[in-house]
């Protein structure tokens, strides 16, 4: 399974679903799923205390974290990691979790402080990824 079918929008989707289906068929999912943007739609009842959603969004976030901890662990980006995108600027509190941090931070034989070390920054202006693609093509225009 690829990370994208987890980490994404359509990943909290099917993280529910699998909650729903596999680990807790009993409970009532409500008509979360038929919204408009159902992974907004179980982010919100999450918030509202909706256990499945907030089994889902505490699993996501998760693997979230375990995620971008991989990732530093690659690129070992000491100066920070600055993550964009409408999830993580909507889910600012699930970003400051134990949870989160603990998913970033711990892996097989690593020493926990060299990630825990890492500052990561949450993107808020939705214009940022525009921005930085206009600079970048303006930079290659002046050769």
């Amino acid at each position: 399974m690829g990370l994208e079918r987890v980490v994404s929008g359509p990943g909290i989707v099917n993280i529910f679903r699998f909650l729903r289906d596999c680990k807790f068929p009993g409970e009532d999912p409500g008509n979360l799923l038929n919204q408009e943007d159902p992974a907004a739609a179980i982010a919100i009842a999450a918030k509202q205390g909706h256990f499945l959603a907030e089994a889902a969004m505490r699993l996501f976030i998760q693997a979230y974290g375990a995620a971008l901890g991989d990732l530093a662990l690659q690129v070992l980006p000491y100066g920070g990691i600055y993550i964009a995108g409408g999830i993580a600027a909507k889910n600012i509190d699930l970003m400051q979790t134990k949870e989160f941090k603990t998913a970033f931070c711990h892996k097989q034989k690593i020493d926990p402080t060299l990630l825990s070390n890492i500052p990561i920054h949450i993107v808020c202006n939705d214009l940022e990824g525009l921005n930085g693609a206009v600079r970048y093509a303006s930079q290659g225009l002046r050769g």
